[in-house]
This record gives C-alpha cells, sequence and structure tokens, in this order.
C-alpha cells in the first residue's frame, strides 16, 4: 500500500488525517456527541489532541466548527420532538 501511495504522491499519515477530519466533521455536524466521544471513536489519546488536531486541520475548533454547522443536527432533533409530540394512534 505505501508504495501505491508514494506513486500517487501520497503518504498513509495524510490520507489518515484526511479521513479522520471528514469523520469528525460529520460527527460534529450530524451528531450530539461529546468531544472526549469524538476524540475516543477517532482514535486520539485524550480530547485535546482531538482539538488541536483539528485546529490544524480547519483552523477553529471542533466547538466553533459545530456551532457554524449546525443546520443537520438540529433538522434531526426537530423531527425527533415531533415524533415524540404525536398521539400514539395504536392506543
Amino acid at each position: 500500500m505505501s508504495r501505491h501511495l508514494r506513486a500517487e504522491g501520497l503518504a498513509f499519515r495524510q490520507v489518515a488525517n484526511e479521513i479522520r477530519f471528514q469523520i469528525a466533521c460529520e460527527l460534529l455536524e450530524n451528531t450530539n456527541m461529546a468531544l472526549s466521544q469524538i476524540a475516543t471513536v477517532l482514535r486520539y489519546s485524550e480530547p485535546s489532541a482531538f482539538t488541536r488536531a483539528f485546529r490544524r486541520w480547519s483552523e477553529q475548533t471542533p466547538s466553533a466548527w459545530r456551532a457554524n454547522h449546525p443546520h443537520v443536527r438540529k433538522t434531526r432533533q426537530l423531527r425527533r420532538s415531533l415524533r415524540s409530540d404525536r398521539p400514539n394512534e395504536f392506543a
């Protein structure tokens, strides 16, 4: 694999970090997971290491990024609350 990546001008660490960033963005935007949970999922030793890496990738903290990308997460929360407000049709 390393040989194939080198042929494409890539390094394993570079590809792994790009994928970690994509997963982090998905989790931040589409879930309410705590930053510590996201750090664990992405296999960081501690949340501060995740925060430093995320800041390197996006030039902002994970919390700031999440605040600027709330659309999908809020839509899902709204759908959940609407479902819980419905009367039980089978009662």
